[in-house]
């Protein structure tokens, strides 16, 4: 188990020492996102920003935790950046697509769920996530595909399984 206490004040302590460095304020916010202190998270995930502007992992972070704090648009703003940086990047992808699903905005999440399959075909919540937008877009074949898929992927995770059999 992590010892978030003991890691705050080291880096805390990094900090007072170099104040310069955006890795050191991206993973206190981590651990501040890690603990549930969304607001904390995204000060230090702006202060990242705010030193290395091109540093595509300190958006992704700061999106997640808007997400968290359910505040959809600066999250698909984050994401949309991380992937203007890093177009690789699938887990961006898939969470733009989940702040577009939770707008009920499907179409623009499916397409961003596609895309982090196709860049990573092993990102199971990705074909999860995207079965549950084309559920909700009543395109039921397309979502048991994808749930099938996400279950070949990671077997043990019971959701998948639980809405998979909601459209069988």
């Amino acid at each position: 188990m992590r010892q978030y206490d003991e890691a705050l004040s080291d880096y805390t302590k990094a900090i007072e020492i170099n104040p310069g460095d955006p890795n050191v304020y991206n993973s206190r916010g981590t651990i501040y996102a890690e603990l549930e202190k969304y607001d904390l998270a995204i000060t230090d995930y702006s202060y990242s920003i705010q030193i290395e502007p091109d540093l595509p992992v300190a958006y992704f972070n700061r999106g997640l935790s808007y997400a968290y704090l359910k505040q959809y648009d600066q999250a698909i703003a984050d994401q949309t950046k991380a992937i203007d940086l890093n177009p690789n990047l699938a887990a961006a992808y898939n969470e733009r697509g989940l702040a577009y699903y939770l707008f009920k905005e499907y179409d623009d999440s499916i397409v961003d769920f596609t895309k982090a399959i196709q860049i990573d075909p092993q990102l199971s919540v990705a074909f999860n996530n995207r079965g549950a937008a084309y559920a909700d877009s009543k395109q039921f074949d397309k979502a048991i595909i994808d749930y099938s898929e996400a279950i070949r992927l990671s077997p043990n995770t019971a959701i998948t399984y639980f809405s998979r059999g909601l459209l069988i």
